[in-house]
């Protein structure tokens, strides 16, 4: 039965790859420019950019490891969950309406004509360092439960 489990799991996980490089493919055909990729043409509702943007944060951590460690220790992590939403709720009410009034793809390129390329390039590279060392956790995070339904090694994953 376990033997079996591991097909069928490795199943799943081909086919959820399966499906985003077909959904790659087509969407990829529609574009025919930057503007069209990166901003979805500047004709995206603000809720979708939004739940996008949550999207874009949600990683194994927040599935696994936060929910786990909440309910073995102490509760004071679990309280993340909740800034996500509050974070939606302003980026819909005050930033997209900001931006989009703007013509500006990104917080970056603000900061870049309203002090200078200094100020996008040194919030860019914090940006690159963190999410560089969030990556290193999450992929060590979403290694262990691979190990343990694969048996491949974690360095190795």
């Amino acid at each position: 039965m376990g033997e079996l489990a591991r097909w069928q799991d490795l199943a799943v996980i081909g086919a959820g790859f399966s499906a985003l490089v077909i959904i790659g493919f087509v969407i990829s055909k529609r574009n025919v420019s930057s503007d069209a990729f990166f901003m979805a043409g500047r004709k995206m509702p603000g809720w979708m950019v939004g739940f996008s943007l949550m999207a874009t944060l949600i990683s194994c951590m927040s599935f696994l490891a936060i929910p786990a460690y909440s309910y073995d220790s102490d509760w004071k992590w679990l309280g993340g969950g909740i800034a996500y939403v509050i974070a939606v709720f302003c980026m819909l009410r005050w930033f997209m309406p900001f931006f989009r009034k703007g013509h500006v793809s990104s917080a970056y390129e603000y900061l870049e004509n309203r002090f200078g390329l200094w100020a996008r390039l040194y919030v860019a590279f914090g940006f690159i360092v963190g999410q560089l060392l969030r990556t290193a956790i999450i992929l060590y995070a979403i290694s262990l439960p691979i190990h343990t339904m694969f048996g491949f090694s974690v360095p190795a994953i």
